[in-house]
This record gives structure tokens, C-alpha cells and sequence, in this order.
């Protein structure tokens, strides 16, 4: 079980990753939008590894889904990210 805390900070990390995204995205830089996709996969994975809950791992995957489709709908697709 994760602590509410944990929790917390999980959530604050995948929100100020998507407001990073979407500062990229208006700033149209496509390049820094992938880094920050990216980080968003590294941080997706550690929180895997870290606390083994499939109900947040599949939240935060749905998220990255969604993070996804923002940059593919500022910059076209993104291949290498799927």
C-alpha cells in the first residue's frame, strides 16, 4: 500500500511533468517536449519498481497516454516515443 503521502508526491511529480510538457508544446519546442516525455517514462518506471501497485502504475500510464497525444497533437507523431 502506498502511504497518502507518497501518493501526494507521485501526483505533484506527473502534474508539474505535464505542465513541463505543456510549456514546451506553447513554447513549440518539439525537442524539449520529448525529453520531457521521456522523463515522464523514467519516472513511470521508478514509481513501478519502487512501490509495486498496478493501480497507480496504470494510472500514471493513462497519463502518459494522454501526455502523448498532447505532443502529437502539437508536433505530429512521435514514433520513437510508442
Amino acid at each position: 500500500m502506498i502511504a497518502n503521502a507518497d501518493v501526494d508526491r507521485i501526483g505533484d511529480r506527473a502534474v508539474a511533468l505535464e505542465r513541463a510538457l505543456q510549456g514546451c508544446i506553447d513554447q513549440g519546442d518539439s525537442e524539449a517536449a520529448l525529453r520531457v516525455i521521456r522523463d515522464y517514462w523514467d519516472f513511470r518506471v521508478t514509481v513501478s519498481r519502487r512501490y509495486k501497485d498496478l493501480g497507480m502504475v496504470l494510472q500514471l500510464e493513462q497519463h502518459r497516454s494522454a501526455l502523448l497525444w498532447m505532443y502529437e497533437q502539437a508536433f505530429g507523431p512521435a514514433s520513437s516515443l510508442h
